[in-house]
C-alpha cells in the first residue's frame, strides 16, 4: 500500500444530519407577568387575576358585609399543577404582587417536576 493511499481522505458514508425545526413556542397568556423555572425544568407562571373574597382589606378574620371582586395575582406550576393561594380558604389569589412573586419563586426553587411531555 502506498503512503498516498493511506492518507487520502475518503467521502463519508453517512449523510449529514439535517437540522430539525424547533417546535413553535406555546402562546403565553397576556396576563403572565413573570415566569420561574423549577428545578426539574417546568415553569411557574405568575399572572394577574381577579378573585372573589369575603375579607376586607385587612384580611382574615375581618369579614366584609358581602363578597366582592379583588384584582390581584396568582401563580400556577406547569410541572406539578400546584396553584398558589393565600392562607385563607375563601381567597383564590394574592393581593400583594411581591408576596405572590416570592411564593412562586419559592415553589419553583423546591419543585422537582419536569415539563409535561408533548405528544
Amino acid at each position: 500500500m502506498s503512503l498516498l493511499a493511506l492518507f487520502t481522505r475518503r467521502p463519508a458514508k453517512t449523510p449529514t444530519p439535517q437540522a430539525t425545526p424547533a417546535p413553535a413556542p406555546e402562546p403565553i397568556d397576556p396576563r403572565v407577568i413573570a415566569q420561574f423555572s423549577t428545578v426539574g425544568g417546568a415553569t411557574v407562571d405568575l399572572r394577574t387575576t381577579t378573585f372573589t373574597t369575603l375579607y376586607d382589606y385587612r384580611g382574615a378574620p375581618y369579614l366584609a358585609p358581602e363578597s366582592y371582586q379583588v384584582d390581584g395575582f396568582n401563580w400556577t406550576c406547569h410541572g406539578c399543577h400546584t396553584v398558589g393561594r393565600t392562607r385563607s380558604h375563601s381567597d383564590a389569589g394574592y393581593r400583594n404582587k411581591q408576596t405572590a412573586r416570592d411564593d412562586a419563586n419559592t415553589h419553583a426553587g423546591a419543585c422537582r417536576s419536569m415539563p409535561r411531555p408533548t405528544a
